[in-house]
């Protein structure tokens, strides 16, 4: 996932740990993560979300967290996924210990120190690895272009 053909999207995750609160009382409020993902279009990304059973997590939910803050998501488009060999997506599709792996790699935790991602060099993600940053010509992560930003 980390070459630099992969094309990267990035979703930030508005549902702050304040907002929780509010988006439990409205009812009609549904900007989790497998809603943004399928507004972009990312059906493998929301598939593999829901394997790894991740997608409360991504939405702050059930997660301990002090303070407020918000996940970046970067998450691979459905043709970074074919790219995969067709048994290596497999695979990890029905491993969840690799898949949580996997997509905990292309997640940070902004706590509100980050700012604006295109002054970084680098983060680290829940997985502990770090990612490249470059604004130059517009914003890559390890190499990769992101190609549209979107907060819900």
């Amino acid at each position: 996932m980390a070459s630099t053909k992969v094309t990267l999207l990035i979703l930030a995750t508005a549902l702050l740990c304040a907002g929780i609160a509010a988006a439990a009382s409205n009812a009609t409020a549904s900007n989790g993560i497998l809603d943004a993902s399928k507004a972009l279009n990312l059906t493998t990304f929301s598939k593999a979300v829901q394997n790894a059973n991740m997608s409360e997590t991504l939405n702050n939910q059930g997660v301990l967290i002090f303070g407020n803050g918000s996940f970046i998501v970067f998450a691979p488009s459905d043709a970074a996924f074919s790219a995969m060999a067709p048994g290596d997506l497999s695979n990890l599709m029905e491993n969840q210990t690799d898949l949580k792996r996997v997509l905990s790699y292309h997640v940070i935790w902004n706590d509100g120190t980050l700012g604006n991602l295109s002054k970084l060099s680098s983060v680290e993600t829940l997985e502990g690895e770090n990612l490249s940053l470059n604004s130059t010509g517009g914003l890559k992560v390890n190499g990769a272009n992101v190609l549209q930003i979107k907060n819900y």
